[in-house]
């Protein structure tokens, strides 16, 4: 899964569903767990939606926040006193995140594009979610 496929997700989501005033970002570059591990994540600060890869850059789970990206993060990776990075059990596989930022007025649509990016990208970590695909 590339940036570009995300990003065309999410064009096709704003084209649907937003009034032409409202602009969503692109999603960031790829962060790599074990490279850039502990620099801080993109979009850190800002609440939107996340999309997490595995080491063959394979699309595993899409999530959002409404609160902090990095918040949410805490919850799936810490680190040890060498600064390796240590995964949840659920994400462990996972080797690349990249994030969007809803900010602002807006940070309501992250939940909402969340859910269509799943609808239409199925991910295999968001198959034991209840969503009835579009």
């Amino acid at each position: 899964m590339t940036i570009e496929e995300l990003n065309i997700v999410t064009k096709e989501f704003s084209n649907l569903y937003l009034k032409k005033d409202i602009k969503i970002n692109s999603f960031s570059e790829l962060y790599d767990l074990d490279i850039d591990w502990p620099n801080t994540y993109p979009n850190n600060l800002s609440p939107g939606v996340y999309a997490l890869l595995d080491e063959n850059k394979d699309l595993y789970y899409v999530g959002s926040t409404i609160v902090a990206i990095g918040i949410r993060f805490k919850e799936y990776f810490s680190y040890d006193s060498d600064k390796k990075c240590i995964k949840s059990i659920e994400f462990k596989n996972i080797s690349f995140l990249t994030t969007l930022c809803i900010a602002g007025d807006n940070k309501f649509l992250a939940p909402a594009l969340e859910y269509f990016m799943i609808s239409k990208l199925q991910p295999a970590g968001n198959k034991n979610l209840k969503y009835y695909f579009l």
